[in-house]
């Protein structure tokens, strides 16, 4: 029986079944096992009777189990005859380098005899060897499907966290003043900022081989480091107040002009002009909106107090980055407190 590894709950469960990701995976090892039960005499017949029974009952399942496919392929080696098995380790043992991670294959390629050793030429020693590499590359592939699924999980989770806290604070702002309402905004950018941030590195966990690392930790932290998740996206939100903040006060063009602000954080000829802001609303906004009564644009950068449009989507462009960057603004607050000092 396949152990659960990523505990699903009936919703992921739902989402799983609506895609049959590990159902199609299953159903393509049934077609490259089902030619193992054919074209040899087992040394056990009536337990590879008993094993391709088996077998058939979970390949005429509409979602057939992996773990379980795996466990009968492993299952049918000790009944395979001794010149079958010797004749097939090579395939097994290419399979394997080509699965496991190199620290695996180096580890491997130590502890086994020499190419030309006695042991290599007898049966018992080889049925060994071909069930030891078989173990390793299945769970590995039980591994990696694992953390697929928790990040696929932690995704999830991030997105709706993200839609739930947007909704809110749109409710929020419904009821509030012009001012909140459009600090809500900010916020919502920098979720928006966040959540792209969480997604990028979540994908890249996928870079390299689960077996590179040890898997059980990384599976662990991928499912109870949903907490750590929310923070960072709550934090983005926050992040792009500040932000607007440090705009208000004057202190971005300040910032953006240190040197060392410009190498750790971001080159100066990447970033667009600071917003400009004005004590009063500029006479430039208010020529520019005089004729777009009711703009949602102009009323917004009234409320926030720029100079004028363009500044508006400058802001927005760094309240995103503000959450997107997790270091961007507590670097900023860091240079801030060097330069009050």
């Amino acid at each position: 029986m396949m152990v659960n590894l990523t505990g699903r709950g009936p919703l992921m469960g739902s989402v799983d079944r609506f895609f049959m990701e590990t159902a199609f995976t299953a159903r393509i090892v049934v077609d490259t096992i089902r030619d193992n039960f054919v074209g040899y005499v087992p040394t056990d017949p009536q337990r590879h009777q008993a094993l391709q029974a088996e077998f058939d009952v979970i390949a005429a399942e509409n979602r057939p189990q992996l773990g379980q496919l795996l466990k009968i392929e492993a299952a049918l080696v000790d009944l395979m005859p001794d010149d079958m098995v010797c004749a097939r380790l090579w395939s097994v043992q290419d399979r394997f380098r080509r699965v496991v991670p190199a620290t695996t294959l180096t580890a491997y390629a130590a502890s086994s005899p020499d190419p030309g050793s006695a042991q290599w030429s007898e049966p018992r020693f080889v049925k060994n060897q071909y069930k030891s590499l078989l173990d390793v590359i299945h769970i590995n592939y039980l591994m990696n499907i694992g953390r697929e699924k928790s990040i696929k999980r932690a995704k999830f989770i991030v997105v709706i966290a993200m839609t739930a806290l947007t909704i809110a604070f749109l409710i929020v702002a419904k009821f509030s003043s012009d001012l909140v309402a459009y600090l809500v905004f900010l916020f919502i950018i920098g979720l928006m900022g966040a959540t792209m941030s969480i997604c990028r590195r979540l994908q890249t966990v996928v870079s390299h081989d689960a077996m590179t690392e040890d898997p059980i930790f990384e599976l662990t932290g991928l499912r109870s480091g949903w907490v750590g998740l929310m923070l960072s996206l709550f934090m983005g939100g926050v992040f792009a107040l500040v932000m607007y903040a440090i705009v208000m006060a004057g202190s971005l063009d300040s910032l953006l002009t240190v040197p060392e602000v410009a190498d750790s954080i971001i080159a100066n000829e990447a970033v667009p002009d600071a917003p400009v802001i004005v004590a009063d609303r500029s006479q430039q906004l208010v020529k520019t909106c005089s004729a777009r009564k009711g703009d949602t644009i102009c009323d917004m950068a009234k409320a926030l107090h720029l100079a004028d449009i363009s500044s508006l989507f400058r802001l927005i462009l760094f309240a995103f980055a503000a959450g997107f960057a997790e270091r961007l603004v507590p670097d900023m607050l860091g240079r801030l407190s060097k330069q009050s000092s």
